[in-house]
């Protein structure tokens, strides 16, 4: 019934007639809403009597099923990766196609509910892992209705990223090898949507990782390797852009350890002996060792130094915005010595 015939069936009923009354459907009422945080029954009694404003009660939260949950992420990310998304086919309905942007917020919004103690929580990275990878995808090819997928789901692919490593870097969660290595698949992964470049998610996951963390020489390792076993599979005139961000890596790495020098000088020596950077042009290396390296946070003074070094091997004059930006560098630096 409605809140006014419910007052017209109440009114001038005993003080103690309503007492049974609503004692009666307080037995009723589920324990959750009783007790639910800040919106339990209980406490709206309280704050009747007190005279305060109420809101509305909320429904208690339904629990999340997790392995369904997987099993439904695991078979969106197979169909999506076939094209059931975006072609016709007898595996996805027309009308269940353009509505995947909404199933995979569906599915985010329901990880984070994963809490990190949570025996499902590894298993929940994993499930945010392919949903990157596919929306990655996505960014290749048309396997969605979208050049974009990340900007249908309203978040770039940066801030999806930060959202993995959200969930790896904490407290109640120990990453392991694996763990690292497929953040490292992920920052360098092949395919980027309209707004996020490479080093962005390289320079975030390095800042990540505590400085003398024991994994660190194991990552250089991995990375260097990853470089190698792909530097053998490409042909002559072919390009893999992965390769430079995995040297990149390297370098950030090796800054983390405090080997400042020895983070540039491995950058450099693995980008000129494996051509990278159009095909090994040195100037072009030169722009972006000096240009991005910044991003990691390294004193003034040593990057000076560094570009001062490198520039000799070049052989030719900078370009002006390196020069201005050198120029911009040195001031701030002889500013903080005053």
């Amino acid at each position: 019934m409605k809140i006014d015939e419910l007052r017209g069936l109440l009114k001038g009923s005993s003080p103690d007639m309503l007492m049974k009354i609503i004692s009666e459907l307080y037995k009723h009422v589920p324990k959750a809403l009783k007790v639910s945080n800040d919106e339990g029954i209980d406490l709206k009694i309280r704050a009747i009597r007190e005279g305060r404003t109420l809101g509305k009660i909320k429904p208690a939260e339904k629990k999340v099923d997790f392995q369904a949950l997987k099993e439904e992420i695991d078979t969106f990310a197979e169909y999506a990766h076939q094209g059931y998304y975006n072609y016709p086919n007898r595996i996805v309905s027309k009308s269940e196609r353009s509505k995947w942007r909404f199933v995979v917020m569906r599915q985010i919004k329901a990880l984070k509910t994963i809490a990190p103690g949570s025996s499902d929580y590894p298993q929940a990275v994993d499930c945010l892992v392919t949903l990157f990878k596919v929306l990655t995808h996505g960014c290749r090819e048309y396997i969605f209705s979208t050049q974009d997928p990340f900007a249908s789901i309203g978040i770039d692919q940066g801030d999806f990223f930060k959202m993995i490593c959200d969930f790896v870097f904490v407290e109640s969660f120990s990453y392991d090898h694996a763990t690292l290595e497929t953040l490292i698949d992920c920052a360098t992964i092949d395919g980027f949507d309209m707004v996020t470049v490479h080093e962005t998610t390289v320079a975030e996951l390095v800042s990540r990782i505590p400085e003398n963390d024991p994994h660190i020489p194991w990552m250089i390792d991995l990375a260097l390797s990853k470089i190698a076993s792909k530097a053998r599979k490409l042909g002559r005139y072919d390009h893999d852009s992965s390769m430079e961000d995995l040297a990149y890596l390297v370098m950030g790495l090796y800054f983390r350890e405090g080997m400042i020098d020895k983070g540039f000088e491995v950058y450099w020596n693995t980008c000129v002996n494996n051509r990278l950077h159009s095909g090994g042009d040195n100037e072009v290396l030169f722009y972006c060792m000096v240009m991005y390296s910044p991003r990691f946070g390294i004193p003034d003074e040593d990057w000076l130094r560094n570009f001062d070094e490198y520039a000799r091997k070049l052989n030719e004059k900078p370009r002006d915005a390196l020069v201005k930006m050198y120029n911009e560098v040195k001031l701030r630096a002889v500013q903080k010595q005053k």
